[in-house]
């Protein structure tokens, strides 16, 4: 599989295996970072301007895509065994080693890091380094119209499957709705075939760990209410087998 992502994507020299599904899908950060640049620049959008995206993350802009972050972190603790948590990408990691490279990156850990430095700043060096990238000139954009119903909503399932509510995300997702007068949530048509949808289920997450996710580890906070639970019955083999076969490589490249 490594061999064939290598020739397919021959710029990208940095494939690492990953040893489950969970520790893939939050390693995305896309889906919370659009959110928060669409919201924020709306009216560009519907306007049809161009304009560079991170240069216009304003410092409460910044904050916002801060908050998000740590939601998702937040349901990744609950999720991932420590090796593959520690190897997730913060917000600042994402953009400072995609945007700016992996030896600006390592000069700042030298350095002593610069935590305190905000994210809006980040961005502004971005920006000044000729880093940065049009944002969307049409409301009809990925941004949303994938990225709400397809990487918003897996992010609330999974935080409403560990008891860790993705709360930004949710609203995200219905204020986006309300822009756009559909029902993104209801969109979705893979979450409910994979039982994700049901956060009542504690069977769900023993299927996730023992079945499609053969080699994951949900840890404590997602498999206490496991211990109390007997006879609970296997989950549709179908939707097993359709989880465990999707690819377990991902790319730690910004598109």
């Amino acid at each position: 599989m490594q061999a064939l992502q290598s020739q397919l994507f021959p710029q990208v020299d940095h494939f690492r295996a990953r040893s489950n599904l969970f520790a893939i899908s939050l390693a995305n950060l896309n889906p919370q970072n659009h959110l928060a640049i669409a919201l924020g620049n709306m009216s560009r959008m519907e306007k049809g301007e161009t304009w560079y995206q991170l240069q216009h993350v304003t410092p409460k802009l910044g904050q916002f895509l801060e908050a998000l972050d740590r939601e998702r972190l937040d349901i990744a603790q609950a999720l991932l065994d420590p090796d593959d948590y520690s190897q997730l990408k913060t917000l600042r990691q994402h953009f400072q080693q995609g945007f700016l490279g992996q030896q600006s990156f390592d000069e700042e850990e030298d350095d002593g890091g610069d935590d305190n430095g905000s994210i809006s700043d980040l961005m502004q060096q971005i920006y000044e380094h000729g880093k940065d990238v049009h944002g969307p000139n049409t409301a009809d954009t990925r941004y949303v119209t994938e990225d709400v119903p397809f990487g918003l909503a897996l992010t609330v399932a999974l935080g409403n499957l560990v008891q860790r509510p993705a709360t930004l995300h949710k609203a995200g997702m219905q204020i986006m709705s309300a822009m756009y007068e559909r029902d993104f949530a209801s969109e979705n048509d893979l979450l409910a075939s994979l039982g994700l949808l049901d956060s009542s289920s504690s069977c769900r997450l023993e299927e996730l760990r023992e079945g499609v996710m053969e080699t994951g580890y949900l840890g404590r906070p997602a498999v206490a209410v496991l211990e109390e639970e007997e006879g609970c019955e296997d989950m549709a083999h179908d939707a097993a087998m359709m989880a465990s076969t999707m690819m377990t490589m991902t790319s730690e490249t910004i598109f």
